[in-house]
């Protein structure tokens, strides 16, 4: 009798530890893809920022400089730009902003963005530098006005899009001179691909850097 109530406890025994706590995680109990803490950080993660005509991220069209060099530093290879309301332009990529992007002041305020060979930002359309032709104009569609590149032979072309302060019969080739407009301006190569995207004002028109 006494052996057979031993018996009985030790099943029982066995029962609850083959209930025991439920298996951990393949990745363990610390794996960071299953911590409540983790899931949270990646559901609050923001998007890479894109850039639009009104700017990208930390920088606005119509900064001044000394708000881009608190936002994003300096100019990394000339050192600190002291541009002043005299000074006609200045174009340099800010020591702490991400690779291939450029920053174009004048008369000390931000007037366009480049994105260029290096830069994996991409606009507000999803278009990155090196994307293709072809996908400029499925994302932009209608609002595109196309224009010859002034140096390289098609496809090489200009791809402009204006948000604001354009003329809406604007032409290939025509020139947006108001101070207010904004918009978007991909460069094609003539490979056919994004060279180089320029947002802000009319800015975004020249073709060799302040001209």
């Amino acid at each position: 009798m006494h052996r057979a109530f031993v018996a009985s406890l030790a099943l029982l025994a066995f029962s609850a530890c083959s209930r025991g706590a439920p298996d951990a995680p393949a990745g363990g109990l610390d794996s960071p893809a299953t911590t409540p803490a983790t899931l949270n950080r990646t559901a609050q993660r923001p998007d890479k920022p894109r850039l639009s005509a009104e700017g990208w991220g930390p920088i606005s069209i119509g900064m001044t400089s000394r708000q881009v060099m608190d936002k994003v530093g300096s100019n990394d290879a000339l050192g600190e730009p002291d541009p002043t309301p005299s000074d006609p332009c200045l174009e340099y990529h800010p020591e702490d902003a991400p690779a291939g992007l450029l920053v174009m002041v004048q008369y000390d305020h931000v007037s366009r963005i480049t994105l260029q060979a290096g830069s994996s930002i991409r606009t507000a359309a999803g278009i990155g530098v090196g994307d293709s032709l072809d996908a400029v104009r499925e994302a932009l569609g209608d609002r595109a006005v196309v224009s010859p590149h002034k140096y390289d032979p098609a496809p090489a072309a200009y791809v402009d899009v204006w948000s604001q302060g354009a003329p809406e019969d604007l032409q290939p080739g025509g020139y947006v001179d108001t101070p207010s407009a904004r918009g978007v301006r991909y460069e094609i190569g003539p490979d056919g691909k994004v060279a180089a995207i320029h947002a802000g004002g009319p800015a975004i028109q020249y073709v060799e850097g302040c001209s």
